[in-house]
């Protein structure tokens, strides 16, 4: 499943003026990497890049006990082609054989971070099934679960136990927190399950381990990614940069074209008729596998 860590990690192979370099460390620790053999030279006397070359940018740790960490590098040293760098302390010591990504500064974590969770914002709410909620017999109105609002569709199981035989209730209203049936239209049975169908916006992403829904196609967040980052960038350097005028105007062409087609893939419900007791809803009990708040 993609994290924070592995969208990062895309989101700096796609954008044009981010240098990704991906290799295998030969030894290190809990704060450094070491590769003797770095795979990138300056010149022909075959040489790493210059001391403190990727200060202030990002190492991504691909395997080994601390797959999937991101750390930012506070220093890099150079020894002909063996390089180091150094960085806040991991979970392991990173070992031989351990594969790894680096970057320099030129897109820091934190406007990476900042990109992919922007990102995920543009791609718009994403629907949602929720059943931990039950029926009281007669009782109105019901406390929606926590993190469940935007409530397009409830339905009423006809039985305790599966199959269910879900009807569409037609006649309620969201109000703050709560789902309200309107008076004669109010669940009539006790435990049966209320399936509510909803879209909210994706969750925010703060650690390397967060998750991104599976109904996010990866080259689409990518792209919608790369809008933003190469908008931070213009923002910090100005819009006369022509060069960074082409990227942003590719990646939106690139944004657009995933966007025409994957946003199918994204579960949303159509809103189910409230305003009376004589509206009708051309719509079928949802059976993608949503994600089930509890």
């Amino acid at each position: 499943m993609a994290t924070l860590a592995s969208a990062t990690l895309d989101l700096a192979r796609t954008l044009a003026n981010c240098d990704v370099i991906e290799g295998t460390a030969t030894g290190g620790s809990a704060t450094t990497m070491v590769d003797a053999a770095f795979p990138l030279t300056t010149d022909t006397s075959n040489t790493a890049p210059a001391a403190d070359r990727f200060n202030g940018g990002t190492i991504w740790i691909l395997s080994g006990d601390n797959a999937g960490k991101v750390r930012q590098v506070t220093d890099w040293a150079v020894s002909t082609q063996q390089g180091t760098a150094t960085f806040l302390t991991m979970t392991s010591s990173v070992a031989s054989g351990n594969d790894y990504a680096l970057c320099d500064w030129t897109y820091p974590y934190y406007a990476l971070k900042m990109a992919v969770n922007a990102a995920l914002r543009s791609i718009g709410d994403i629907g949602q099934i929720n059943t931990a909620t039950t029926t009281t017999s007669n009782q109105i109105n019901y406390d929606l679960p926590a993190s469940v609002y935007n409530v397009k569709q409830v339905w009423e199981a006809r039985s305790t136990s599966s199959p269910y035989g879900y009807k569409l209730k037609k006649h309620w209203k969201e109000i703050d927190d709560d789902i309200y049936f309107l008076d004669g239209t109010q669940p009539l049975s006790t435990d049966h399950i209320l399936k509510l169908c909803y879209e909210v916006p994706h969750a925010h992403l703060d650690d390397d381990t967060d998750t991104i829904s599976t109904y996010i196609h990866k080259d689409w967040l990518s792209w919608e990614a790369a809008v933003h980052a190469y908008r931070w960038k213009l923002g910090r350097e100005g819009i006369s940069n022509p060069l960074m005028q082409t990227f942003m105007e590719e990646a939106i062409r690139r944004a657009s074209i995933e966007r025409a087609r994957h946003e199918g893939e994204i579960p949303r419900f159509s809103k189910t008729p409230i305003a009376d007791f004589h509206g009708t809803a051309e719509v079928s009990d949802p059976t993608f596998d949503g994600t089930v708040r509890v």
